[in-house]
């Protein structure tokens, strides 16, 4: 997956954005995606910008999309 991050003036990530092709993949295989609204808990953004640091610190160790998804589908068959 390929990922595009938007910043505000200030250096700030504010978005990340996904090609279609990829959005479309998560769809498939999350098909609730689209019905999940609603702001994100603080508890959730700040494990979200705790990932995103080490993601820029350590580059190396991103994950795959393939792999990705079969950890959410491992998730899910477990719940």
């Amino acid at each position: 997956m390929s990922l595009q991050y938007v910043s505000d003036n200030n250096g700030q990530t504010t978005a990340v954005l996904i090609s279609i092709e990829d959005w479309q993949e998560l769809r498939k295989r999350h098909p609730d995606v689209d019905s999940m609204e609603g702001e994100l808990p603080q508890w959730q953004k700040d494990i979200i910008d705790e990932r995103m640091r080490l993601l820029k610190e350590h580059p190396d160790q991103v994950t795959s999309m393939e792999d990705f998804l079969a950890e959410l589908d491992k998730e899910d068959e477990k719940a």
